[in-house]
């Protein structure tokens, strides 16, 4: 689709009720929904214990992504939204790695100088209890749940609805930031806000889904493999 595309599906005030709510209600799920599974995984951790409250955590990432891969259906079917995703091409696979690359190994040790090495351990400490293969497939579902979430969803949407980018960038970025708190802890917040603020902003640049999942999945599994793994 075209980037005026964005501006399709109405004003949030030239709508329905009905409308609002199943939009309100996709934001939100969009916008908080990873950080609820990440707080239900941990609040789950005595019981369940790392394995598996790890897999429970993977399990609620794809059952939302699921379902706002249904509401995004539902506004596009009943509403005629218009989704400023463009379609993938081979230079989403291109691109998305190359992405990747330059997150993980140029982007990455500049936000990590922004952070107190001590903030990095309680994240890691629980990261290293995890085997590899699901250090892995954690960091494969983040990539592509949360680009989902953020990009796909949240920032579309709110681009969208209020005709601006920047006003989506300003929303999403530091959504995503908090949503990674509850696992990493606020000391990691800048790392996050940065990281974050170059995956949303190569979403605004491309509009292609494809390539963002493939940059933030390569750049996580890089980091989470470098971590080791039980």
């Amino acid at each position: 689709m075209s980037r005026g595309s964005m501006h399709g599906g109405g004003r949030w005030r030239g709508m329905g009720g009905r409308r609002r709510r199943i939009e309100a209600a996709g934001l939100l799920l969009a916008l908080a929904g990873p950080a609820g599974v990440a707080a239900c995984s941990q609040l789950l951790l005595p019981l369940l214990g790392g394995l598996g409250a790890a897999l429970l955590g993977l399990l609620l990432l794809w059952l939302l992504a699921t379902g706002l891969i249904g509401l995004a259906r539902r506004l596009a079917g009943r509403y005629g939204v218009a989704w400023g995703c463009r379609p993938p091409g081979w230079w989403s696979v291109v691109l998305g790695i190359a992405a990747g690359l330059l997150l993980q190994f140029v982007l990455a040790p500049v936000a990590a100088a922004w952070v107190v090495p001590a903030a990095m351990e309680p994240g890691l400490a629980l990261l290293r209890d995890w085997p590899r293969p699901l250090l892995v497939a954690a960091a494969l579902s983040a990539g592509i749940v949360e680009e989902i979430c953020y990009r796909g969803y949240a920032q579309e949407r709110l681009a969208g609805l209020t005709g601006r980018m920047g006003v989506a960038a300003l929303v999403v970025i530091p959504g995503f930031a908090a949503a990674h708190v509850v696992t990493w802890g606020v000391g990691m917040l800048p790392y996050f806000m940065i990281t974050g603020a170059a995956l949303t902003a190569l979403y605004a640049w491309r509009r292609d889904l494809l390539l963002n999942m493939l940059a933030h999945g390569t750049a996580a599994v890089l980091g989470v493999w470098s971590v080791g793994g039980a």
